[in-house]
């Protein structure tokens, strides 16, 4: 079952990467949302990488380029930085991160979805942050993702830090 969910997921990766030249930011961010959707409810990707306790799977082309301690992590692809944030404390079904998102007045939230599954809980939101910037913030329970980009490659991202948010686990090393 899970393989066909991945080679579903491939096939959609495909065709939107066919597709998405022509396609607006805003309709990058739905495919995005709907791709991270999928991602979620799917097995997590196994850890490829393992910083200080916490393993997780790390896409092609992204780097890790800082550990503070086992809360944050700073990872980079390309021109892009992104701060891996997990906290412990927090369970799969959290909604902590979100909750405070959506209480924040100043958040300039352009598109938002949440996620629920079983006893865990996610969601991806992508705030303007200035006229040609967007803000990504993406969460799995306890562990939250966020980039700033330009919206060229949304899509994309938002799929692949869904990757990285929903493989995070704490070690006991």
């Amino acid at each position: 079952m899970s393989r066909y969910i991945i080679l579903m997921l491939l096939g959609v990766s495909v065709l939107a990467s066919l597709v998405g030249c022509g396609q607006t930011v805003d309709e990058k961010m739905d495919q995005g949302i709907a791709n991270a959707e999928s991602i979620f409810k799917a097995n997590p990707e196994k850890s490829t990488e393992q910083v200080n306790k916490i393993k997780f799977y790390l896409p092609s082309g992204y780097e890790i380029e800082a550990s503070s301690d086992d809360t944050n992590i700073i990872l980079s692809k390309n021109n892009n930085a992104f701060v891996l944030f997990n906290n412990p404390n927090e369970s799969a079904d959290s909604d902590r991160f979100y909750k405070s998102l959506k209480a924040d007045k100043e958040a300039n939230i352009v598109k938002e979805h949440s996620f629920k599954q079983k006893n865990r809980f996610g969601f991806v939101s992508v705030l303007k942050s200035d006229d040609k910037q967007y803000e990504i913030i993406v969460s799995n329970g306890g562990v939250k993702m966020t980039t700033v980009t330009n919206g060229d490659d949304i899509d994309e991202l938002i799929e692949q830090m869904m990757q990285i948010v929903r493989s995070l686990k704490i070690t006991k090393k």
